[in-house]
């Protein structure tokens, strides 16, 4: 028996400086964003996210007003890593540089 294919719903394309295309859809519930063929990212599996974010606070975690500055947004999962590692964190500076793949 083959098993039925998970349709994929793209919801926003956009390229890359040398014109790959960066694909940002929901397949089986979760979002994937694709650069070319290759999956970047998943709102499945995120563990290395927060673990950038767990790394990045070792040794710091009794600094009354950590400041912290987060390469790029993804999903939003270093982020959320961020804020959660410290209750006091009272700035966090997010940089973008590529092109974006949602208008929203």
């Amino acid at each position: 028996m083959v098993a039925p294919m998970i349709p994929r719903v793209v919801i926003e394309t956009s390229a890359t400086p040398d014109g790959t295309e960066i694909v940002l859809s929901r397949e089986a519930g979760h979002f994937m964003i694709r650069v070319g063929r290759i999956p970047l990212m998943s709102s499945a599996v995120h563990g290395s996210e927060e673990a950038m974010a767990e790394f990045g606070f070792a040794g710091h975690a009794e600094h009354p007003a950590p400041r912290v500055l987060i390469g790029g947004l993804g999903m939003g999962f270093t982020l959320r890593a961020a804020l959660d590692w410290s209750y006091t964190l009272l700035r966090a500076t997010l940089t973008l540089r590529k092109t974006s793949i949602s208008s929203t």
